[in-house]
C-alpha cells in the first residue's frame, strides 16, 4: 500500500492488522526525542512492528519476497541527489519525490494499492483503495511514481485542511520561472535535472 500524510493515516496501520496482516511499519525518527517510543508504542499497538529507516529497504525486500504486505507514505520531499524522480504535483509544482515503492515492487513483483483515509462528518473514516498499479520491470519508474501521486492528490484538492504534510514540501525549486514556489525553496542543481527529465526545465508559471 502506499498512501499521503492526509487525515488520519495512522488508522491505516490498524486497518492493515485486519486486511493485509501485520507487518513492518517505517517509522521516521522524531527530532525531539521523547516522542518516538510514545509513537512507537502506538503504532505497535495493533501487532505491527516499528522499524526504523536505516537498512529498511532489506527488511522490506525480505518481508515481501516471503509473502508479507506493509504501507508507505510517499509524499516526502527528498533531496534530487538521493535517488528522487521529478513528480508533476498540483498543475506545475515539480516535487522530488521517492521511487524506493517502485523499486521494492519491481525486484518483488509485487503490486502498489493506493489507499486513503477520508473523514466524515460523524467522526468516523472511510479507508478508500484505489486500483492497484502493476510494476514491472520495463515499466518506467518516473511514470508509476507519478501514477501513485496522481490516485491520491485529488483527497488533498477536495479537503487540503487534511493534508498534514504541507509545511516545506516544497523545499527545491527550478533556478528559473519559479515564482509559483512557496518562499523557502532553494534552488537545487540536481533538481533542475529532474526538471529536465520531464521537458519542463524552464517553468512557466499561469497567465
Amino acid at each position: 500500500y502506499c498512501c499521503f500524510h492526509y487525515s488520519n493515516f495512522e488508522l491505516l496501520s490498524l486497518v492493515s492488522a485486519w486486511s493485509i496482516e501485520n507487518g513492518p511499519v517505517i517509522a521516521q525518527r522524531f527530532k525531539n526525542p521523547l516522542l518516538g517510543p510514545v509513537f512507537d508504542r502506538l503504532r505497535a499497538s495493533t501487532g505491527n512492528t516499528v522499524i526504523p529507516q536505516e537498512r529498511a529497504m532489506l527488511r522490506m525486500l525480505k518481508h515481501l519476497r516471503a509473502g508479507g504486505k506493509f504501507g508507505m507514505l510517499v509524499d516526502l520531499n527528498i533531496h534530487p541527489h538521493e535517488g528522487s524522480v521529478a513528480v508533476m504535483s498540483f498543475d506545475g509544482l515539480l516535487v522530488s519525490a521517492t521511487p524506493a515503492h517502485i523499486a521494492i515492487a519491481k525486484k518483488t513483483g509485487a503490486a502498489i494499492v493506493p489507499i486513503e483515509c477520508r473523514p466524515l462528518p460523524d467522526g468516523r473514516y472511510r479507508i478508500i483503495h484505489h486500483k492497484p498499479i502493476e510494476c514491472p520491470d520495463e515499466a518506467d519508474t518516473q511514470a508509476l511514481v507519478q501514477q501513485c501521486w496522481d490516485a491520491l492528490e485529488p483527497a488533498v484538492r477536495e479537503q487540503p485542511e487534511c493534508w498534514l504534510w504541507p509545511y516545506k514540501h516544497w523545499r527545491y525549486r527550478p533556478s528559473k520561472n519559479n515564482t509559483r514556489y512557496p518562499f523557502y525553496a532553494t534552488p537545487a542543481a540536481g533538481f533542475d535535472a529532474l526538471a529536465e527529465s520531464l521537458g519542463v526545465a524552464n517553468i512557466q508559471s499561469p497567465a
